[in-house]
């Protein structure tokens, strides 16, 4: 007696080939969308090239050199080139604080926008949870004033202090997630004040205990699927950060030099950039690893006088677990 094999349903088919016209109208629709915002967005981070050479030399590049802006920014200078055409300067516009921050802001609407768009056209979407500790650093900062018979210099430094952070967010697509988080970190910092006035000195050293709370919405991007054993992941975000600073105690003072406040604090919105990877140990619980760089204004510089010319960068080195659910 022969073996009768079950014919597919007839629904099957046509079920499938709608959902798959629903998905590549999505996919269209995202591109549509997300292709104009993007171009929009390099002329208003105003990136482009400037040719030193003949004006055809110039037009052989594209407006926006991506990986000569990496570049530029990773040797803090202009980046040259040869040709036969002669010499040219590839972006050599540096971005300032400023315009990092527009960068930021860009690639976090952008990725959530993706995210919120293309998320429907994939499997849903599973929530996680998690902490993290360990050590953060605060970058340091100096200033310089010298003007006829008198001269001022003014510096801090750091120490390395703990760091916790709580996150929560969601797997919009196997590479695409976004989290909100909380932070706190502590670091202990040493001003130093040194004037010159004719033949007068003056001079003060201080210690003084930072602080540092954020709230931050990040858009992250995985490598690797969320069957994976490690996910790799980078991550952009932007928040508001609260700085808080007062004095523990005066190492040494000469004259009669302007002292910083007994106690000050500062909120200033900041960027966060970090890399990272999930490790998973078990099917929903899994070891994280991050080291994130986030900058702000410089509120320690900005009460010297001389101030500072450079940003309050924190550095932070975090270990911990992350819940899938």
């Amino acid at each position: 007696m022969g073996v009768g094999v079950r014919a597919p349903l007839a629904s099957t088919a046509p079920g499938a080939a709608i959902r798959s016209a629903l998905q590549n109208e999505r996919t269209i629709l995202l591109i549509s969308i997300l292709k104009p915002l993007f171009l929009f967005s390099l002329r208003v981070l105003n990136f482009g090239t400037e040719a030193v050479g003949p004006p055809s030399a110039a037009s052989a590049y594209p407006h926006f050199c991506f990986s000569e802006f990496l570049s530029a920014i990773a040797a803090k200078s202009p980046t040259r080139s040869k040709s036969r055409y002669g010499s040219y300067t590839m972006c050599t516009l540096i971005p300032t604080a400023v315009q990092c921050r527009k960068a930021g802001l860009f690639l976090l609407t952008f990725g959530l926008l993706m995210a919120a768009i293309a998320g429907p056209c994939f499997a849903r979407g599973k929530y996680f949870a998690g902490g993290l500790g360990g050590i953060a650093t605060l970058s340091a900062d100096h200033g310089a004033d010298v003007s006829g018979n008198s001269s001022a210099l003014t510096a801090y430094g750091t120490e390395n202090g703990p760091a916790f952070m709580l996150f929560f967010g969601r797997h919009f697509t196997d590479h695409i997630s976004g989290q909100v988080t909380y932070g706190w970190n502590r670091n202990t910092i040493t001003p130093d004040l040194v004037t010159f006035n004719n033949s007068a000195k003056s001079s003060y050293s201080e210690e003084r205990d930072t602080r540092q709370q954020s709230v931050m919405a990040d858009f992250m991007l995985y490598f690797r699927k969320r069957s994976s054993f490690a996910r790799p992941y980078l991550s952009v975000g932007t928040g508001w950060t609260r700085l808080e600073s007062r004095r523990v105690r005066i190492i040494s003072v000469t004259g009669s030099p302007a002292l910083l406040p007994q106690e000050f604090s500062s909120s200033a919105p900041a960027l966060r950039v970090a890399v990272g990877i999930d490790i998973f140990a078990r099917k929903n619980w899994a070891f994280r690893y991050s080291f994130a760089e986030t900058i702000r204004s410089n509120a320690i510089s900005q009460r010297l006088t001389p101030p500072g010319p450079h940003d309050l960068a924190n550095f932070q080195n975090l270990f911990g677990f992350t819940w899938q659910f």
